[in-house]
This record gives structure tokens, C-alpha cells and sequence, in this order.
């Protein structure tokens, strides 16, 4: 008797070993052990069939051997469908070679079912094992045109949020540019104003007396180098004004230099309502004037360097963004390919554990087993054929086949035996009739050669049960 033992762990734990079927499975089981190549070997092994083998093929002997084995489920107490235990027998004329048959059978089965479960457990394994190297190598690729995408410049939704707010950036400081811009250019044209009355010729009226006083240059260079020196302590020297003052303090050092004056000319008593031309001498506020006019210059270049350059970086900015839809869509794409392939792979390596996890449960026997309940035993008394009800039958067709011999007999009889019957036969007169006479020596012998009848026929049944009864015997033993 063998009992499949339920697994010793539960589905939740290890679902591929709960999962098993054994008795599902124990039909392939039964066909596996009694193949050819199996009973061959046992029937070699033992010197089993040895007259049938003899006078037939082997393989009508190893049909014979498959008809005398059987397997069969045995309810096992609970009424399910699936019966786990089993009852494995075999039918022999030598009743000690039926016990190591048997166990042998056994055996096959538990060592197939074992076979089949680790061949089983190790082609799951490696197909779920090839299935996550597939993923992997599908996640490695996903990944690998994700960043080959960006890499190229492909923006998402966060960087075309980013490209936004630098656009804000560009027109707020483009709009601060132009505010500066027309400031300078309003400042630029009164500075013009005053260079162009700084410029003008003036008319004169001759002096009282001795030349027009005039203030010396070098208080005026200390003056806007004091000033430039209060501006360095707030701004860099690259600052705007910090460069004006720089310009007009070179311009009044050149003012102040020897020589950069134009001689006057001699004096002539010109006639008292007369107004005399006096040449244009360099005035250190003309030069200051002039020094702030290019300096304001230079900072209108700046400010129209700065308006040109954030409006290229705008048109570029608003080039990426309408682009940006296609690049969406792809990244979009990519991305959703990315995530499917993730969880193919995280699938795949869930199975990979739960296969791994039942490879090593079917090591330590965890999963369904075959176990024996009954080991095979040498049987006492014999199954087939029997004996009690041959010669119950026997004494029954016997005694119907003797009873319709007699029927037979007296149907077919035609003989005349009392006067009655004559007188239906004969149609003359019966005028007397002899009765028969036997001597004693005749009905001796009738009555001998009946005892001689009677005893061959109870010495020939005693010799044929006899020799039964020690064939039987020597077959036991």
C-alpha cells in the first residue's frame, strides 16, 4: 500500500511545491515502471515466466506480466476525488517470487515519482531562468535608448517646465534691459544738449583788466578722483560710473597738461562798443560732459548687447518648446516601455525565486512524497485459481450432464418391457406371456463387473484430486 503524504509546507510559503499533483501524475508514474525496458529487467532479474518464456515471445510474456500487475486507488477514508493511497499487487504461480516483485514495483514508483519531480523542478527553473536573463537584457535595452533620448537632447515635462521659467527669466531681464536702454538714450540726448552749448562760440566783452580768471584744473581732477574713490568703495571698477569718472578724470588731466591750450593773441585796444571774439578755450566741464556722453554711449552698446543676445536665447528657447510635443510623445514612449520592461523582469525574478525556493524544498522532501504504508508480504494463501469452487462446479455440471445422459436414454428407448406397451403394438391377441429367467452365475456377474465400474471410476477421482492436492502443496512450498 503506498500513501502520497501531502506536502510539509503551504501554498503561501511555496506554491510550486504545494502545487505538485502527485496523484494527478501517478498514472505516467505506472507507465514509466512498467515499460519494457523495466519488466525485462525484472523478469531477468528473478527468472520469472521461465515455461512461458519458453514457448512464447517476450513480449507476450511482458503482457502476460502487465496483466497480472495491478494498481489500483483505495479510498482513503475522506470522500474526495482524488484518492491518495494506492494498493500495488502482482499475480504468480511462486508465491516467494511474488513478494520481491512486488516490492520492487514499489520501490519503482517511489524512485520515479522523485525522478519526474526534479526533472520537473529543474526545467521550470530553467525556463523561468532564461526568462528573467531575457528581461534583464529588455530592461538593459529600454534603459539604454532612455538615456541614449536624453543624451540627445530629448526634453521632458520637468525640463520644458524648466525651459519656461528661464523664458521668464529672459523677457523679465530683457524687459529690465529696454527700460535701461531708454533711460540711457534719454540721458544720452540731454548730455548731447550740453556738450553742443559747451561747444557753442561766446561772445565777450573785454576784460577791466588783466586776463579772465579762470580755475585751475587740478582742484577740479581731485575732485572727481575723490569721487571716484567714494564709488570704488560701493561698485567694481567695471561699474558704470566708476568708468564715467574714469573718462572724465582723463580727459581733465589731458585738459591740465602744458600746452593744450591755444596761444592767445595780442591784444589790441579794440574801440569800446565793440565786442571782441575770443577763441575756445577747453573747459573742464565741456570735458566732463564729453567723458559722460561716451560714457553713456558704452553702457547704450551694452544694454543693445544684452537686448540682442536674451532675444537669441529666447528664439532658441522657444524653438526647443515647440519641439517639445514630439519629444514628449517619445519620452512618453520610452518611458512606458521602460516601465513595462521593469515589470516583466520584477515578475520573472519573483518566479526565479519561487522555482529556486521549490528546487530546494524538493531536496529536503517538502513537496508531495510516496509513502509506504504496507510493505509487500509473502502471501499465505493463493488468489486464483479456486479450488472449492471448480469442484462445486464440477460436481453441479456433472451431476446435470448425468441426469440429461438419462433423460437422453429413456427418450430414446424403444424398447417393449410390460404387456400394456404390447398390446398398443401388437393388434393380435396376447394369449400368455414368459417372464425372464436368470441363474445366479448371470446376475453375479452383472453385479460384479458394476462394483469394478464403481471402483476405477472413485480410484481415478482419488488419483486426479491426489495429484492436485500435491501439485498445490509443492507450489507452496
Amino acid at each position: 500500500m503506498l500513501r502520497i503524504v501531502p506536502p510539509a509546507t503551504s501554498e503561501r510559503i511555496y506554491p510550486e511545491i504545494a502545487r505538485q499533483g502527485l496523484a494527478d501524475r501517478l498514472t505516467a508514474f505506472q507507465q514509466s515502471v512498467l515499460s519494457r525496458h523495466n519488466l525485462s529487467a525484472i523478469v531477468d532479474r528473478l527468472r520469472l515466466y521461465r515455461d512461458e518464456r519458453a514457448r512464447m515471445p517476450l513480449e507476450d510474456v511482458l503482457e502476460k506480466m502487465r496483466r497480472d500487475i495491478e494498481i489500483v486507488a483505495v479510498a482513503g477514508g475522506a470522500p474526495s476525488a482524488r484518492q491518495p493511497v494506492f494498493r500495488v499487487s502482482f499475480s504468480y504461480t511462486n508465491r516467494l517470487e511474488v513478494e520481491g516483485v512486488t516490492q520492487t514495483l514499489v520501490n519503482g514508483l517511489i524512485d520515479e515519482s522523485q525522478r519526474e519531480n526534479s526533472r520537473r523542478l529543474d526545467s521550470v527553473f530553467q525556463f523561468v531562468s532564461s526568462e528573467h536573463d531575457r528581461a534583464a537584457l529588455e530592461v538593459e535595452a529600454a534603459e539604454a535608448k532612455l538615456a541614449a533620448f536624453r543624451r540627445a537632447g530629448g526634453k521632458g515635462p520637468d525640463q520644458a517646465g524648466l525651459r519656461l521659467h528661464q523664458m521668464a527669466l529672459l523677457e523679465t531681464r530683457a524687459s529690465a534691459a529696454e527700460a535701461g536702454l531708454s533711460r540711457a538714450r534719454q540721458e544720452q540726448a540731454l548730455l548731447e544738449a550740453d556738450v553742443q552749448v559747451a561747444r557753442a562760440p561766446r561772445n565777450l566783452s573785454p576784460p577791466a583788466a588783466g586776463p579772465a580768471a579762470t580755475p585751475p584744473p587740478s582742484s577740479m581732477v581731485d575732485h572727481l578722483e575723490a569721487e571716484r574713490k567714494r564709488l570704488r568703495g560701493r561698485y567694481t571698477d567695471s561699474h558704470p560710473d566708476v568708468m564715467r569718472l574714469t573718462a572724465e578724470i582723463d580727459a581733465a588731466r589731458q585738459a591740465a597738461a602744458p600746452g593744450s591750450h591755444a596761444p592767445l593773441a595780442p591784444r589790441s585796444a579794440p574801440p569800446p562798443s565793440a565786442a571782441v571774439s575770443v577763441p575756445t578755450v577747453a573747459d573742464p566741464r565741456t570735458v566732463r560732459a564729453e567723458a559722460q556722453l561716451r560714457a553713456k554711449r558704452l553702457e547704450i552698446a551694452r544694454f543693445e548687447q544684452e537686448i540682442t543676445a536674451v532675444a537669441r536665447q529666447l528664439a532658441m528657447l522657444k524653438t526647443e518648446l515647440d519641439q517639445a510635443p514630439d519629444a514628449n510623445a517619445t519620452l512618453d514612449q520610452l518611458t512606458r516601455e521602460h516601465e513595462m520592461a521593469l515589470q516583466r523582469h520584477r515578475a520573472a525574478r519573483q518566479k526565479l525565486l519561487e522555482s529556486e525556493a521549490a528546487r530546494k524544498g524538493d531536496h529536503w522532501k517538502l513537496g508531495e512524497t510516496l509513502e509506504v504504508v504496507d510493505s509487500p508480504t509473502l502471501p499465505e494463501t493463493p488468489v486464483a485459481p479456486n479450488r472449492l469452487a471448480i469442484v462445486l462446479l464440477a460436481a453441479l455440471l456433472g451431476l446435470g450432464a448425468g441426469l440429461a445422459a438419462v433423460v437422453a436414454c429413456e427418450w430414446n428407448d424403444e424398447s417393449l418391457r410390460t404387456i400394456r406397451q404390447l398390446r398398443v403394438v401388437a393388434p393380435a391377441r396376447i394369449l400368455g406371456s414368459i417372464p425372464l429367467i436368470e441363474n445366479e452365475l448371470v446376475v453375479r456377474r452383472r453385479q460384479r463387473l458394476a462394483a469394478v465400474g464403481w471402483a476405477s471410476a472413485a480410484l481415478m477421482s482419488a488419483a486426479v484430486i491426489g495429484g492436485s492436492v500435491l501439485r498445490y502443496y509443492a507450489g507452496r512450498s
